[in-house]
């Protein structure tokens, strides 16, 4: 019995094989917060691996990283690869439509729509209205915890609605301003 081609992780080609070969104490990252070798950065990829493990990622699944350049980057990028996750950096400027987006790439999300509502402490907080994928059973909790992987805490939508169409103009647009109503409802519980 033969077996297939040898499975390639860029993790392995970019860091893995310079420890491989003694070259271990060479300088692999250099900046202002200071020089890494390879040793010292495989260690690091190695601990962040575990700890994606232990958040249950899994291989193929997509890692949203919202970072800035970094040693810390370059880290969760290359744990990410390592386990065989897919990672996804995107802009620390990224604003409410670009939320949406992310949403949407969940397998299980056909289109979102993230507003921005005061809630009870007249804060601003992310509400998203998810229109699901044929088939896709709506989990709110499992939706945040998409976005948990990879989006800042105060960028993360506090709460999924499941809807099944949005309101619309006679032109097709939708009409945010009735679901920033309705995530106001939501966050501070009251009518409008």
């Amino acid at each position: 019995m033969t077996s297939g081609p040898a499975l390639f992780n860029a993790c392995d080609y970019l860091l893995d094989r310079h420890v491989r070969a003694g070259r271990g104490d060479r300088l692999a990252l250099t900046g202002v917060a200071g020089d890494l070798s390879y040793a010292e950065l495989a260690d690091r990829v190695a601990h962040a691996a575990r700890g994606l493990r232990g958040l249950g990622l899994q291989a193929e699944q997509r890692v949203v990283m919202v970072m800035a350049d970094s040693p810390e980057f370059v880290v969760v990028y290359l744990a990410a690869m390592r386990i065989g996750a897919v990672p996804v950096p995107i802009s620390t400027m990224l604003h409410a439509d670009g939320i949406a987006e992310i949403l949407a790439d969940s397998r299980d999300v056909a289109q979102a729509v993230v507003v921005a509502a005061n809630d009870t402490d007249g804060l601003e907080k992310p509400v998203a209205f998810v229109l699901l994928s044929p088939g896709a059973i709506g989990d709110e909790d499992a939706l945040i915890e998409f976005c948990r992987a990879g989006l800042p805490s105060f960028k993360r939508p506090r709460r999924i609605v499941f809807v099944t169409e949005y309101p619309t103009t006679a032109t097709g647009k939708i009409r945010r301003v009735e679901l920033r109503t309705q995530a106001a409802v939501i966050l501070q519980g009251t009518a409008p």
